[in-house]
């Protein structure tokens, strides 16, 4: 009995992180107000206005602590904002 129970909670302890690691990773939540300021703020740090795509998305990654496709997103929440233009594989700050 007191075996079956011990890997009763086992399972229900394994399941219950599965589930949150499923949850955090999949709601992923952005204030729009603070896209604008990280941006300028990676361009300024990198002394730019042009950055490949590549490496804009990997400071925006590294600046989020999040993964490249949420970065992508906020690549296109940032565009969607007129914070920034994508020419090809090019990311250019647009002048406030």
């Amino acid at each position: 009995m007191n075996t079956t129970v011990i890997i009763f909670l086992v399972v229900v302890v394994f399941v219950a992180l599965a589930y949150f690691n499923y949850w955090h990773s999949h709601h992923f939540k952005i204030k729009e107000e603070s896209i604008k300021p990280t941006v300028e703020k990676i361009f300024a740090e990198q002394g730019k206005t042009i950055l490949r795509k590549k490496d804009f998305i990997r400071l925006v990654a590294r600046s989020y602590s999040c993964g490249s496709k949420e970065a992508l997103y906020i690549l296109g929440l940032a565009r969607s904002m007129s914070v920034v233009e994508e020419d090809g594989n090019k990311v250019k700050l647009v002048a406030a």
